[in-house]
């Protein structure tokens, strides 16, 4: 139950389930559906489009939208990190542009931290095993999965796509390594790499560097953030199970949202808090995270303080090497593509089950 004076965003998950349902049934795919907040221009949007030009950034990265003083262009590389409560505190979890959380076994979650350059990546891990929804949005944005280990569905994925991927339990003691402080709890809770063996770990296997595709992600221009007009917020709590269960608070200097397990923030092994620009709770069928078939749905968006009801969808059309795919894409109720802000963000897979318990205070 959410606490008093907390505010649920869906009261049952039934009724998560019929907003979803209506929206992604109405005509034109996304037309119709609930009412999305009116998202609220900056000030600044009416500044001359030529000195706008002229001040943009030549390249950026395009997992974050930070301004890079050279082409991002090589394949991120998605670590799988274990969120098993074995595996906390985690290494190097506040440093990835991207992490998408989801359901895995027992209740358990896994996290893919996907990272535009490897090489800013330090020691990161546990590293976790794979999983089809994890090794399916790792593709979604052409990026090399590293892993340790991983399921007959994960493995079946792999060989039928002919795709690329980094595995602890194959290269041990080369690339990836038991940390021998963790060492008696066993791989799932021990094991790690970092960018520079990963980088060692593509050269050596020869894999491909550079992108056949741009990430499906979009961002909103330095001087045009996005807002949306509706209440503020201290707090957001929601759950993947019973056993996890977490929050976001606003972080008062940075304005960021900064996460929280009970009444403590989840700190990385550096000590460094885990904070996010963007946070999306987009709900999915119940089950594990192999489980349900991620295509479209309903979910929240939260930023600079505010937030909007969203549509999202997965869907990217063919390439010369790889049949039509489905990538993450946001729109509000009436269809519009929605922008995210520029910075970190984070992506949490709710089972619809659970929306109930997504709230606000």
């Amino acid at each position: 139950m959410a606490r008093s004076g907390a505010k649920r965003i869906w009261p049952t998950a039934a009724m998560a389930l019929v907003i979803a349902t209506a929206a992604i049934a109405a005509v034109g795919y996304w037309t119709g559906g609930f009412p999305a907040k009116q998202q609220v221009p900056d000030d600044t949007e009416a500044a001359a489009p030529a000195a706008a030009e002229a001040a943009a950034p030549r390249y950026r990265n395009p997992l974050t939208g930070f301004p890079s003083s050279s082409p991002m262009d090589r394949r991120p590389v998605a670590v799988v990190f274990s969120g098993a409560a074995q595996a906390q505190p985690p290494w190097g979890l506040s440093t990835p542009d991207l992490v998408v959380e989801g359901l895995a076994d027992q209740g358990t979650t896994l996290l893919l931290g996907l990272y535009a350059d490897i090489s800013a990546a330090p020691k990161v891990g546990p590293v976790g095993s794979l999983r089809p929804a994890l090794l399916e949005l790792a593709m979604d944005w052409d990026a090399i999965p590293a892993h340790w280990g991983s399921d007959a569905q994960s493995d079946r994925l792999l060989e039928e796509a002919q795709w690329e991927a980094l595995n602890g339990a194959a290269s041990e003691g080369k690339f990836f390594f038991l940390d021998q402080g963790r060492a008696a709890q066993g791989w799932g809770q021990a094991g790690y790499t970092s960018g520079s063996f990963l980088n060692q770990a593509i050269a050596a296997m020869d894999l491909r560097l550079y992108r056949n595709r741009t990430p499906s992600l979009s961002f909103a221009p330095d001087d045009a953030p996005v807002r949306f007009s509706n209440e503020t917020y201290g707090e957001i709590r929601f759950r993947f199970s019973e056993s996890a269960q977490y929050s976001f608070r606003r972080e008062q200097t940075s304005g960021l949202l900064e996460k929280w397990n009970g009444g403590s923030p989840v700190r990385d092994a550096e000590g460094s808090a885990l904070r996010y620009r963007n946070v999306l709770l987009l709900l999915v069928p119940a089950g594990e995270t192999g489980t349900p078939a991620l295509s479209a749905g309903s979910g929240l968006f939260f930023t600079d303080g505010g937030y909007t009801t969203i549509l999202w969808s997965r869907n990217v059309p063919a390439t010369d090497s790889q049949p039509a795919r489905q990538g993450l894409q946001f729109f509000d109720g009436s269809g519009t593509p929605l922008e995210l802000n520029v910075g970190q963000s984070y992506i949490g897979f709710i089972p619809l089950d659970l929306a109930a318990y997504i709230s606000m205070r």
